[in-house]
């Protein structure tokens, strides 16, 4: 077991710094050579392989690491299907939009199931914390909830007078989710090595 760890967290780290060179890479070689909605399926199908290979990355090292517990393991799964959904429900709700020009109840439909993928992300969050039987894991995860949370809700509170006084520009509310993503991968880092 001592070898295989640094293996896997090598992994993972390599996994999480090319995750976002990857998608911004093949973003700006979308635009830049205008490959259309071809190019999007491409580019979507891209992000959920980079998805899958970063969720399998960190289970590697959580199981490397003894921190795989059974409940963990059916979030991770459960988060990769909400993301996959979003990523593909997004592309297609998008597009249709774009090209079909969505009105009325349809439009509404679009709309309301781009979001349905992150409510089961939320659910999948929910779940974990009823799941997991390790006391210190439970502890560890709400703490990093509502690190998250405290963040969102700080950043959402500041930048909304900025923007109430005209200093800053409008953020869609759909922002909250990836603020709040943002907020628990702080949290993990920061709370790392906690033991209590």
């Amino acid at each position: 077991m001592p070898e295989a760890y640094p293996a896997r967290t090598r992994r993972l780290s390599a996994v999480i710094i090319a995750f976002p060179i990857v998608l911004i890479g093949g973003g700006v070689a979308l635009k830049a050579l205008h490959l259309g909605w071809i190019g999007l399926v491409g580019y979507l199908v891209l992000a959920m392989i980079m998805t899958v290979a970063l969720v399998r990355a960190a289970q590697a090292r959580a199981k490397a690491t003894g921190c795989a517990s059974p409940a963990m393991i059916r979030y991770n799964n459960r988060m990769m299907v909400a993301s996959m959904l979003y990523m593909a429900i997004l592309f297609l709700s998008i597009f249709a939009f774009k090209h079909w020009h969505l009105a009325g109840p349809l439009l509404w439909a679009a709309a309301i199931a781009t979001a349905a993928p992150v409510l089961g992300m939320v659910w999948a969050m929910a779940r974990l914390v009823i799941e997991e039987s390790d006391e210190y894991l439970r502890s560890r995860i709400v703490r990093q909830a509502l690190f998250g949370l405290g963040g969102l809700l700080a950043i959402g509170t500041v930048w909304g007078f900025l923007e109430q006084f005209e200093l800053v520009p409008h953020v869609p509310a759909w922002a909250v989710v990836p603020v709040f993503a943002l907020g628990l991968g702080v949290s993990n880092l920061i709370f790392r090595g906690d033991k209590a």
